[in-house]
C-alpha cells in the first residue's frame, strides 16, 4: 500500500490513521500529567518558597530583577484526531518535501501556554525549561516567531517541543508556547472575533431576506477591517518588543 494517495480532486490522503489514532490516545493518557509538569516548573520559580499560594493554582508570582509578577499558565485543549490528519495532509505534499512517516511531525498533541509580560521574561522562562536536569523535560526544539522577519497572522511567541515522560514510562513530545501578555491578550481579541463571525454567518445563510444579505455583505467588510486592525496591532506591539531586547528575541 502506497504511503500517499493523490485524489481526483487534487487532495492527499495518508495512511497513517492508525499512526494518529495512536497517537491521540497516547496524548489523552498523559495530558494531565503533561499540563501538571508545565506548572510545577513554573512554580519551581515562585517568589517565595514559604508563599501561601495555592499549588494547584494556574497563576503563580515569579520575580524577575527584583519585582513580583503573575505568570500565568494556561492548559490547551488536546489536538483532535481530525485535526492531526488535516496536519498530515499538508506534511504529505510533496512541495513540503517531509519524509514519512508523516505523523511524525506532529508535535503539539498535548499543548500547554505561559503567559508573561515582557521579552526578558521570555528569556528568562526559557532558561528555566532549558534546565532539563531540573525539569525533566529535554528541549528537542525551538521555534523563535520574534526572529522572524514576518508570520502570516502577524503573531509572535517563543515556542518550545519538549520531551515528556510518563510516571508509567510513555513519553510524548509536547508544546510549550511562552507568550508576551500585552500581544497574547490582542491575539485573544483576534480569536473572539473569528468565532463571532462564524457563528453569524451560521445564522446569516439561513436567511434569503434583500436587507439581510445586505446587511450581511457590510459586516463581512467590517470584519475583515477589524481583523486586519488586530493583525496591524500585533506587528506594531511586535516591534516595540524587538526594540527591548533586539539581540536576544
Amino acid at each position: 500500500m502506497g504511503k500517499v494517495k493523490i485524489m481526483m480532486s487534487g487532495g492527499i490522503v495518508t495512511n497513517e490513521e492508525l499512526f494518529v489514532t495512536q497517537l491521540h490516545t497516547r496524548a489523552l493518557l498523559l495530558d494531565h500529567e503533561f499540563q501538571h509538569k508545565v506548572l510545577s516548573v513554573i512554580q519551581m520559580h515562585r517568589a517565595s518558597s514559604g508563599s501561601t499560594q495555592d499549588l494547584m493554582s494556574r497563576l503563580v508570582s515569579c520575580k524577575f530583577n527584583g519585582r513580583v509578577f503573575d505568570i500565568e499558565v494556561i492548559p490547551a485543549p488536546l489536538k483532535t484526531k481530525e485535526r492531526m490528519l488535516q496536519k498530515l495532509c499538508k506534511y504529505a505534499n510533496p512541495a513540503q518535501q517531509v519524509r514519512w512517516p508523516f505523523s511524525g511531525r506532529i508535535l503539539d498533541c498535548v499543548r500547554a501556554s505561559v503567559v508573561c509580560h515582557n521579552s526578558s521574561q521570555i528569556l528568562e522562562i526559557y532558561k528555566w525549561f532549558e534546565d532539563d536536569k531540573s525539569t525533566k523535560l529535554p528541549i528537542c526544539r525551538v521555534k523563535n516567531k520574534f526572529a522572524m522577519q514576518t508570520v502570516p497572522d502577524g503573531y509572535r511567541d517563543l515556542t518550545l517541543c519538549v520531551i515528556f515522560t510518563g510516571e508509567s514510562g510513555l513519553k510524548i513530545i509536547g508544546e510549550i508556547q511562552i507568550h508576551d501578555k500585552q500581544i497574547h491578550d490582542i491575539k485573544v481579541q483576534f480569536v473572539l472575533v473569528l468565532v463571532l463571525t462564524s457563528v453569524y454567518f451560521s445564522s446569516s445563510l439561513s436567511h434569503h431576506h434583500i436587507i439581510l444579505a445586505f446587511s450581511f455583505s457590510f459586516s463581512v467588510s467590517v470584519i475583515l477591517i477589524t481583523l486586519l486592525m488586530i493583525v496591524e496591532q500585533m506587528h506594531k506591539l511586535y516591534k516595540v518588543k524587538r526594540a527591548e531586547k533586539p539581540n536576544n528575541v
